[in-house]
């Protein structure tokens, strides 16, 4: 203030005390903000007990946290408790599920990059399958709360709570047919030896599977979403589910194309999710 062109006259006192008072509001503030902003130093996470897949989800997720400067431990739960621990916040994300589980779980937010894609495959004994053309009935295994969703099914599933108990059922005549993911299978029956086990069909559900915060993470999804959408543009994503499927030399145990059964002789009718899903590289004979 100039008046007359003279010197500069102090403030009014309550316009200091208002200033002063606006500028502690603004680094109170920042100190907040900050304070949100904060990354937590761990994260915990639930992983399907027994997963093969495990070896490819659980590093990766490990390698992405790691960026964010975000250390990682993995509690391995069955689905049904992982859904319940996530639900009472008991857990701070899941490793990787397939799409839907937000529906499922209100709480639970996906990162909208797919992981992966699961592919559901009928497996049934190499003796079994000219039966299987026939039609009639047949004795249908399925695991529990991950293949659920398969529309029209033709009977009663058995459920099992693993995909090597499900292996073992076929192997071992109780059942005629399995449904479930394509590599999963595959594992166990390399593992296994259980020579007699074919992939039968193409796949009768093909889902994204996404890696899942609990809400209160909710400022985390776009840093997480970054560094994901940067290894999948970069391939590799793909490169790492490509070099353990690559292990399971899916092509030793899989029938030829034009000797697959398909929907109509499995009467199940085919689902294949609609939503992107990412270029994992070719699988052996197995037709979209």
């Amino acid at each position: 203030m100039f008046p007359g062109g003279g010197g500069v006259t102090l403030a009014h006192p309550a316009i200091l005390a208002l200033a002063m008072a606006m500028v502690s509001g603004w680094l109170w503030f920042e100190r907040s903000a900050q304070a949100q902003e904060a990354l937590p130093d761990t994260l915990i996470f639930a992983a399907m007990p027994g997963n093969p897949l495990n070896q490819v989800g659980v590093p990766l997720i490990r390698d992405v946290y790691a960026e964010l400067g975000i250390r990682i431990q993995v509690r391995e739960v069955p689905p049904a408790r992982a859904r319940a621990m996530l639900r009472d916040q008991q857990v701070d994300g899941v490793i990787a599920r397939p799409a839907g589980l937000n529906r499922q779980i209100p709480n639970a937010v996906p990162i909208e990059v797919p992981l992966t894609q699961l592919q559901l495959v009928a497996f049934a004994r190499n003796d079994g399958v000219t039966g299987l053309r026939q039609g009639g009935h047949y004795r249908l295994g399925l695991l529990r709360g991950v293949t659920s969703g398969l529309d029209a099914l033709p009977v009663e599933p058995i459920l099992t709570n693993t995909t090597e108990q499900l292996m073992e059922l076929l192997a071992r005549n109780r059942i005629d047919v399995a449904v479930d993911s394509d590599l999963v299978g595959a594992y166990f029956i390399q593992r296994n030896g259980l020579k007699d086990l074919r992939i039968v069909s193409a796949p009768l559900k093909i889902v994204p599977v996404y890696h899942y915060l609990e809400s209160r993470h909710r400022a985390l999804v776009p840093r997480v979403r970054k560094v994901l959408e940067r290894l999948s543009q970069n391939g590799e994503l793909a490169a790492r589910h490509a070099a353990f499927a690559q292990q399971l030399k899916l092509e030793d145990i899989t029938l030829p194309v034009a000797e697959q059964l398909t929907p109509a002789d499995l009467k199940i009718e085919r689902h294949v999710w609609m939503g992107p899903l990412p270029t994992l590289g070719r699988r052996p004979a197995l037709t979209p």
